[in-house]
């Protein structure tokens, strides 16, 4: 299956970001959030605080292009014109969340 076929598949995740860290309330309920760009540097940092110092996230299958887009700010290159109208709607929603809170957005600026 293409990425463009699962973006329209019934096995796409649909959860939003306030599926994972808010209550049904709206109430926040992590103390953290982690982009997943530096999933391996916050791993560490937790790993050494619980005592298990040197600890890294293997990296397997690793797409040099999307981590050099990801280190450029530039995630919307990734993306056909049709698939990102079917994702932007989500990285704005998670912008603004996280702006809300005084956070930085995980992603590039949708409107870019």
């Amino acid at each position: 299956m293409s990425f463009s076929g699962y973006l329209c598949s019934e096995h796409r995740n649909n959860d939003r970001i306030t599926d994972y860290s808010c209550a049904a309330d709206g109430e926040v309920l992590v103390d953290h959030l982690v982009p997943f760009d530096d999933l391996d540097g916050a791993s560490g940092q937790l790993c050494e605080e619980l005592g298990f110092p040197g600890q890294k996230i293997p990296h397997i299958n690793f797409n040099r292009l999307k981590g050099k887009a990801i280190a450029d700010g530039n995630l919307r290159g990734l993306y056909s014109a049709a698939d990102w109208a079917l994702v932007e709607p989500y990285f704005a929603e998670e912008s603004a969340f996280l702006a809300a809170r005084g956070l930085a957005p995980l992603h590039e600026d949708p409107s870019r």
